[in-house]
């Protein structure tokens, strides 16, 4: 692609400097979590013998967290809850979004890192039929709505999500899996085990690149097929890792990572001939795959400096040969921090090595909490896709594993599924495994939901739907798009041949895949986004597109709606990319709804 063609400004995205609030906040004595756990198990003790019978596990466990372990106060609080207290400034009702991927498991804090969860939610549903112990039983839970009050004050968000791209074997499952070991994600005892099962597989150098692909299949071919999802804490950020694939062929896959990501981290191979086979494949594809997704910072980790001997010149070898492709795909050079390092051995991942003492600058763990806090829009529509759905306890309903795109959701919202139009409501809302009172803009995490007219317990309903990735759960009060067809402005990639009407296609939106077709090719732009007049005596519409052309056409979804918005209504939702066979067509944003499918709330 030409220096210059770019789909996005580079301003798109304000990333705003971190608040020196927001860190004190996070600092925690030593001593607090085993008081807190003692406390804790105290005063559910209590609950359970009073009100067990009549309230869910979780609903005791959440008043009791929002009652701080005060017994007489959160018996009080489940059988008359009080008047929710407003939102601080900026953050709304809310939605949600559907989108596939295996669930993450969350993260230890790491000992260095010490960090409060954060505040839990008040689910407080009454099991249906309950009684005993001459406790009142409450009627059927309250709902909000968009105008009901809002819940407690909401600590800062410190949710971080980071892309993990580049070539196949490059090492970034490795890289990931270090990264989860340096950081005290993972526990020396379940790394001593995972290292057991690769040497008895014969695999033993795959240890580390396990801890993210803990699929049998990819653990046997030794390839990433899937995103893989990990956490891990640093003293400013609950990052979350998306692994992805880097075979040509799972580029859908990595489409789906790099839609959920605040930055990159790009892993490229050092070796020499292995980088180059590299650069001209997958490496320069997801580069601009990413840029074109809305990702601004990008991260490159020179993988495999053992393989050449640790050697300064190597490295610069590499950064020399990556700067104008980032630049060219629309990273500027202030948004992108190289470094060197060797994954394996753990050399310039989260601790310094003597094997290259001539680099001089930050280790990738420190690169990665050097990054810019991404801009969080809380005051918009929630707006949530769903990655996964399943059943846990987590509120004894249908959980759906979810990343927040915009907004807040919180426990007794009503919400709709979009396209389903199936009015739910939330139970319980949680991220990393945590119990929380919201689930905001740039977080991920589960929400358990139930028919908002069931009485909030039998999920048969919305199970009979089968959630399909690419939905949305969105505020019923402000449901997003679910468009038939779309006018976007888009950027034709290398491809093999001019792009025509009627043209068969794939549609890849935030976590949605569908079959879909060029239904008009409305004009050609040219690079400031000005409409390219037609050749003398031709007509006012271009009959094919051709690599690296800008510009506005029109896609028809063939086998159904797909949750979509325009780039200003929300730009999580208005990204996305065509594709045909194992080749990506074209890059765009959607400008205008041109059909939407009639919203039926059931």
């Amino acid at each position: 692609m030409p220096r210059g063609q770019k789909l996005y400004d580079d301003d798109e995205l304000f990333y705003p400097e971190p608040d020196d609030e927001d860190d004190a906040y996070w600092e925690e004595d030593d001593g607090a979590a085993d008081v807190d756990a003692a406390a804790q198990q105290r005063c559910l003790d209590a609950l359970k013998r009073d009100l067990g019978d009549a309230f869910t596990d979780a609903d005791l466990s959440n008043a009791a967290l929002a009652c701080g372990f005060d017994a007489e106060a959160a018996t009080a609080w489940l059988l008359e809850p009080p008047a929710t207290p407003a939102l601080p400034d900026g953050v709304a009702e809310l939605s949600l979004n559907v989108g596939q991927q295996r669930p993450a498991q969350p993260a230890p804090t790491p000992p260095a890192a010490k960090a409060k969860a954060e505040p839990p939610a008040a689910a407080r549903t009454p099991t249906k039929g309950a009684g005993g112990g001459g406790a009142r039983k409450p009627a059927a839970p309250a709902v909000r709505s968009a105008a009901s009050p809002a819940a407690p004050s909401l600590p800062p968000s410190r949710a971080l999500n980071l892309v993990v791209v580049g070539h196949v074997d490059a090492g970034k499952s490795t890289l990931s899996g270090r990264l989860l070991v340096e950081s005290g994600a993972v526990s020396a005892q379940a790394m001593s085990r995972l290292q057991r099962e690769a040497a008895q597989a014969g695999k033993a150098s795959f240890a580390l690149a396990w801890l993210l692909d803990d699929d049998s299949a990819e653990r046997a071919r030794g390839l990433t097929v899937d995103v893989a999802r990990a956490q891990l804490r640093t003293l400013s950020y609950d990052v979350t890792l998306l692994d992805t694939p880097g075979h040509r062929d799972f580029v859908p896959a990595m489409l789906t990572g790099a839609a959920q990501a605040d930055a990159a981290l790009l892993v490229a191979n050092a070796s020499p001939g292995e980088f180059e086979t590299g650069l001209g494949a997958q490496t320069r594809e997801h580069v601009i795959l990413c840029r074109s997704l809305g990702v601004s910072h990008c991260l490159v980790a020179v993988n495999q400096m053992d393989k050449v001997g640790y050697a300064a010149d190597a490295f610069e070898r590499v950064r020399a040969a990556l700067a104008p492709v980032l630049a060219e795909a629309g990273f500027a050079a202030a948004c992108v921090q190289y470094m060197p390092c060797a994954a394996f051995d753990g050399d310039n991942v989260a601790r310094r090595g003597e094997r290259m003492g001539w680099w001089d600058g930050p280790t990738v763990l420190e690169a990665i909490e050097g990054l810019p806090a991404p801009h969080r829009d809380t005051a918009a529509p929630a707006r949530l896709t769903v990655l996964d759905s399943y059943k846990s306890r987590l509120g004894g309903a249908l959980t759906l594993a979810v990343r927040c795109n915009g907004g807040a959701v919180r426990p007794k919202d009503r919400l709709i599924l979009v396209p389903a139009g199936e009015l739910v409501v939330a139970r319980a809302v949680a991220t990393l495994g945590e119990p929380t009172v919201a689930l905001v803009d740039g977080q991920s995490g589960e929400i358990a939901i139930a028919p908002a007219g069931g009485g909030g317990g039998n999920a048969g309903a919305i199970e009979a739907l089968g959630v399909q990735p690419g939905w949305v759960l969105c505020a019923a009060a402000a449901p997003a798009v679910s468009a038939l067809e779309i006018e976007a402005k888009v950027l034709a990639l290398g491809l093999r041949r001019p792009l025509v009407k009627g043209e068969a296609v794939e549609l890849h939106a935030h976590c949605a895949c569908a079959p879909a077709l060029i239904s008009r090719l409305v004009c050609v732009l040219d690079q400031h986004g000005a409409v390219v007049p037609p050749a003398e005596g031709g007509s006012g519409r271009p009959r094919c597109l051709h690599s690296t052309q800008h510009a506005i056409i029109r896609v028809r979804l063939t086998d159904g709606p797909v949750c979509l918005e325009t780039y200003s209504a929300c730009r999580a939702l208005s990204r996305f990319t065509l594709r045909a066979g194992s080749e990506t067509l074209v890059v765009g944003i959607v400008t205008a709804i041109i059909a939407q499918a009639a919203q039926m709330t059931r």
